[in-house]
């Protein structure tokens, strides 16, 4: 059991979003519940039968925000879909509490620059 649990989680798709403010400076970060608190952008795992765009939306509601009306943008493997033009002054309230324990803005400028870079900000990583 534990052997497919290492499967799922290493091979399963992730999609989720890149939230920037007006003036992209700052960007949502959210802290997870269970891996050792990191922080990283609000992604999750696809559903069977969902489609990348939707698990993207599902996994950011989950962090307490609507990005179904949003403009998006794709990327590869971890597909995190860029939404700009959010007013910073938004505040984020996760609904899936067992999941994410805080979202909140970070400015972009204090983000590691590689994964080995911990002076900054302390975040998760996809392996």
């Amino acid at each position: 059991m534990l052997q497919q649990w290492k499967w799922h989680k290493q091979n399963i798709l992730t999609f989720g979003a890149i939230i920037l403010n007006e003036d992209m400076t700052k960007v949502i970060l959210m802290q997870n519940y269970w891996e050792n608190n990191n922080w990283g952008f609000p992604k999750g795992k696809i559903e069977k039968h969902e489609e990348p765009y939707k698990c993207a939306i599902r996994e950011v509601k989950e962090a307490g925000f609507d990005i179904s009306k949003s403009k998006i943008l794709n990327n590869k493997v971890v597909r995190l879909y860029a939404v700009w033009g959010v007013p910073a002054k938004t505040k984020f309230q996760p609904i899936a509490r067992q999941e994410i324990k805080d979202v909140d803005w970070s400015n972009i400028k204090d983000l590691p620059t590689t994964t080995h870079d911990v002076t900054t900000l302390i975040y998760e990583c996809d392996r």
